[in-house]
């Protein structure tokens, strides 16, 4: 048998300003403008329910207010 799974599908409309920034964390991260909003709504998401912040991509550390200079230790 197969399980069913429930997928919600969102339509947005953003302004000129967010969808500016959408691009430019796109254009930094080398995503496309829809993978970085689905990455930021699931990071929200995940952080509205756990509380807790985990390793994220640096387009997404802004979100979660961690600093830039954490790409330097990782490497």
């Amino acid at each position: 048998m197969t399980e069913k799974k429930l997928i919600t599908q969102i339509g947005m409309k953003l302004s000129g300003k967010v969808a500016k920034s959408l691009t430019r964390m796109a254009e930094e991260s080398g995503q496309t403008p829809t993978t970085v909003a689905k990455a930021l709504l699931l990071a929200a998401i995940r952080q509205a329910e756990e509380g807790e912040a985990k390793p994220v991509p640096s387009y997404l550390r802004r979100f979660y207010g961690e600093p830039e200079e954490i790409d330097e230790l990782e490497e």
